[in-house]
């Protein structure tokens, strides 16, 4: 007897879910497009506000079970600009209603990808990392990430606090692989790093900026924000242009689709430790 499923019928069933699914995120993009307008014209109207909130909420919670992870970083990113408008952190000028049509845009386009059978959206990650920085910029740059109660630090440095005083430096470490982060630890330990690290890229450029980490370490596959753009949002700020960036990556190709360079590579390979033990001598 086979008890094999037939992975065909699944397939076919899938995709015809997933079809279905981006005429509902178009139909819904258009209502978006179309609240942001209202919105500019009635900037008061809570009821508005609320809708467009609604929409974002929905295609970031959405997007990953129906295997579109872009949908889910744009939609992620949008929603960190809206939730600084609802704490009156960011008031509603032009350039955020901008931005908020440029999300809508590139949604629309790649559900239009989508429908046309395009499974690869690498040529998004350019435009997904400048509309992140244009939302981390409505906050005052990557500096609005810190704590208001934080204290001045210098740039490239980790605060002057008892837990980073007898380290060599703060290293991040973002990677989805379990396995990864705890080679990547195993190399950090003889070293005397305070390690911190999150698998998800917007959490990992947080953390990083919160303790002005020296060193990121991260793998370009990751939820909410790529490496890619963690990298290009670290380097294209002041301050943070001191912290070292190191991909950690199996693909010989990893490089094609950065944004910023980072500033060494390792390959996960069977050298991997010694390498990474070795570039960390040299940053």
């Amino acid at each position: 007897m086979n008890l094999q499923s037939e992975p065909s019928g699944w397939d076919e069933q899938f995709e015809a879910l997933r079809k279905e699914y981006c005429v509902g995120v178009s139909e819904k993009i258009a209502d978006f497009q179309k609240f942001v307008l209202y919105l500019e014209a009635q900037p008061d109207s809570a009821d508005l506000f609320n809708a467009i909130y609604r929409v974002v909420h929905s295609l970031k919670g959405s997007g990953g079970t129906y295997g579109y992870s872009l949908f889910t970083d744009l939609s992620s990113c949008i929603e960190s600009l809206l939730d600084m408008v609802r704490k009156r952190q960011v008031a509603l000028t032009a350039p955020v209603f901008n931005t908020l049509l440029t999300y809508a845009d590139l949604i629309t386009l790649s559900v239009q990808m989508a429908r046309d059978g395009q499974q690869d959206f690498s040529s998004f990650e350019a435009r997904k990392g400048a509309l992140f920085n244009s939302v981390t910029e409505f906050g005052g740059g990557l500096h609005a990430l810190r704590p208001a109660n934080a204290s001045p630090v210098t740039p490239g440095r980790p605060p002057d606090t008892t837990r980073h005083s007898r380290a060599k430096g703060v290293v991040m470490i973002a990677a989805s692989s379990k396995l990864m982060a705890q080679k990547t630890k195993e190399v950090l330990a003889t070293g005397n790093y305070d390690v911190i690290e999150s698998s998800d890229g917007l959490e990992a450029l947080r953390l990083a900026v919160e303790t002005r980490a020296d060193i990121v370490i991260t793998e370009i596959e990751l939820s909410s924000l790529s490496g890619h753009a963690l990298t290009a949002a670290i380097k294209s700020d002041p301050v943070m242009q001191a912290t070292k960036v190191v991909y950690l990556t199996s693909s010989k190709s990893a490089l094609t689709d950065a944004v910023c360079m980072p500033d060494a590579v390792v390959f996960k390979d069977t050298g991997m430790a010694a390498n990474l033990a070795r570039i960390l001598t040299l940053l």
